[in-house]
């Protein structure tokens, strides 16, 4: 399907995701504009893989520390919903021996629009703690 669609077309669905993915409708214009360059049936493609690919039972093979930021915002309704996804982020690396998870409870899916200083001071004090 995404191998037809014209750029327009392309833009159009991915300004619908993005506003769910993203707070600041300048962002949201940003990378949707992006996304009206790039190649259909490449997005199509690489949505797919990212579909129908399960990584996780490879995860035990890593060796180096990893850290996993996950979106928070939308879950920031209760403090149960927010411990819910952030064991459901757990969950997914599981497999991975050294392993760090942290919410970002005021971004949504693009945390590096939402709320980059705590994006980039997480990954500073990670990489600090690593050396």
């Amino acid at each position: 399907m995404y191998a037809s669609l014209k750029p327009e077309q392309l833009k159009t669905m991915a300004r619908m995701a993005l506003t769910q993915m993203i707070t600041d409708p300048k962002y949201v214009e940003e990378t949707t504009e992006w996304a009206g360059r790039s190649d259909s049936a490449f997005v199509g493609q690489a949505l797919y893989e990212l579909m129908t690919t399960d990584l996780r039972p490879e995860l035990g093979r890593l060796r180096a520390p990893v850290l996993l930021i996950g979106a928070g915002k939308a879950f920031n309704s209760s403090a149960t919903r927010l411990e819910e996804m952030r064991a459901a982020y757990e969950n997914q690396v599981q497999n991975v021996l050294d392993r760090k998870i942290l919410m970002a409870q005021k971004a949504l899916h693009f945390i590096m629009f939402d709320d980059p200083e705590f994006l980039f001071r997480s990954i500073d004090e990670f990489l600090a703690g690593r050396r």
